[in-house]
């Protein structure tokens, strides 16, 4: 195949001979970062690149103090290499998806950045350098624009600033083998594996909400693993679910109760929390509903989030506690039980990580007349929305629950849990955690994070059993 001519001209109108020699220079900035760097050691491997670690040592610095780590790093490989070297240099944040050979990518140019779709800056976290006078003169630029904004205070290595006014490339333009240069992994990562990119960005700040150091190393993992044998993204994902009775009860007629609901477009992942959950009600003798489709006596046409209320009132009367937990939530600490978590309080209702009163994703309540009054009255709220074709459609069933606990005097009539004590948000996730709820993403990412997380929880629970009969 003819090489591809280059993304752009050097900003100093200067081309240099193309070279056989690259390097890769993974600069680490901030956490500890396993998933990534065997990203860049694979990448490496696949094409022969010599592959070279540089960390900072105190990685709480300020991130003024950080992107001079990185780019006075940059400068001395520049400075250390024979001319025309084509270096790589890519930080925590900085992904290979389609593991295209740079000399392709880069074509004559004498360098290589992409846009960052966020804010349309050049994105820092991975761009490519021939050796050379230009090459130290662009990052000479970039260190002086650091020395010159002067205090710290402000400065978010995220937003790209030091890079403003350096032409880059496109982040949606194609490459010979990928659809886009660059992708912002959080916002856009649904689209994978249908669209594709050389590289993805793990910027967090373009959904603060939903990014997580550890969560986001899981697909990476992932990632790395589909690479290695030469798969296709989501290709064990994307796989028919196993037949099994729409409902199911499991150990009848048990004073506690807990309550799963999916259908089987989101089967992908609430298979994963089902068993997870039914280990957990066999473990401690709880009865477990699973509904694996609608209900015949409800709409079909509702999402299944409208039918918490529902189902909670029809299962009521049968038990002393009853609770649900949306199909998205993992136990990650089994050995714990309901009555450790919920305290024996008459309701058990969680506060939302976001801008909601309450998540309705984990809920326990005592068979009592308040608890039935509640529930009856977010029943009749739920039965008069005209629209529930969504989960977040006319604010979800979430806005019901929330409109009758205010109606029935709020924190000081029905205290609202922490968020980490139950129902927590994967970023709030410690070795402490009792159940995480992965709220908030894609479907098939959400499958693989929830996975790799249930193994673990499975690994550990046999782990403790071990270690408890060995006593």
């Amino acid at each position: 195949m003819p090489r591809r001519p280059a993304a752009l001209l050097c900003m100093f109108g200067i081309r240099s001979v193309s070279s056989d020699v690259v390097s890769f220079h993974s600069i680490l900035l901030n956490h500890p970062c396993d998933a990534v760097l065997d990203n860049h050691r694979a990448y490496c491997a696949r094409h022969g690149y010599a592959h070279t670690v540089h960390a900072i040592g105190s990685p709480g610095n300020s991130d003024l103090i950080r992107l001079v780590y990185k780019y006075s790093v940059a400068r001395k490989m520049v400075m250390k290499a024979p001319a025309g070297t084509l270096l790589i240099f890519g930080d925590e944040s900085a992904v290979i998806y389609e593991q295209l050979a740079a000399d392709r990518v880069i074509g004559d140019a004498l360098y290589w950045i992409t846009q960052c779709a966020a804010h349309g800056h050049p994105d820092g976290c991975f761009f490519m350098l021939r050796a050379g006078p230009a090459a130290l003169k662009w990052l000479d630029r970039i260190l002086d624009v650091l020395r010159g904004h002067g205090a710290d205070h402000g400065v978010s290595r995220w937003s790209h600033f030091e890079l403003e006014g350096i032409p880059a490339t496109p982040y949606n333009q194609s490459l010979d083998g990928a659809l886009w240069c660059s992708l912002l992994f959080t916002p856009f990562g649904l689209h994978l594996p249908e669209h594709s990119a050389f590289v993805l960005s793990l910027n967090p700040t373009a959904h603060t909400n939903a990014h997580d150091n550890r969560v986001t190393s899981r697909f990476v993992d992932y990632l790395n693993s589909v690479q290695a044998r030469a798969g296709r993204l989501y290709d064990d994902i994307d796989v028919p679910p196993i037949s099994e009775p729409s409902f199911e009860v499991v150990n009848p007629g048990r004073p506690i109760a807990l309550i799963t609901s999916y259908t089987a477009n989101i089967a992908m992942y609430a298979a994963i929390s089902q068993r997870n959950v039914t280990s957990y009600c066999r473990r401690h003798d709880y009865t477990h509903y699973v509904y694996r489709d609608t209900p015949a006596r409800l709409d079909r046409k509702v999402t299944g989030n409208w039918n918490k209320a529902a189902l909670l009132l029809r299962h009521f009367d049968a038990h002393q506690q009853l609770g649900w937990i949306d199909a998205d939530v993992l136990i990650h600490a089994p050995q714990l039980s309901l009555k450790e978590i919920t305290c024996q309080q008459q309701f058990t209702l969680v506060r939302d990580v976001s801008n909601h009163r309450l998540n309705s994703g984990f809920m326990v309540f005592q068979a009592t007349p308040e608890c039935r009054s509640f529930l009856e009255q977010v029943q009749a709220m739920i039965d008069v929305v005209p629209d529930k074709r969504g989960v977040y459609t006319s604010g979800g069933d979430q806005n019901a629950f929330i409109s009758v606990w205010e109606a029935s005097g709020g924190d000081a009539t029905i205290p609202l849990s922490d968020c980490v004590s139950s129902n927590s948000h994967p970023a709030l996730y410690d070795a402490d955690s009792f159940m995480i709820h992965y709220m908030g993403y894609p479907d098939r990412f959400r499958a693989v994070v929830m996975r790799a997380d249930a193994l673990d929880i499975e690994c550990r629970s046999m782990a403790l059993e071990k270690s408890i009969h060995s006593i």
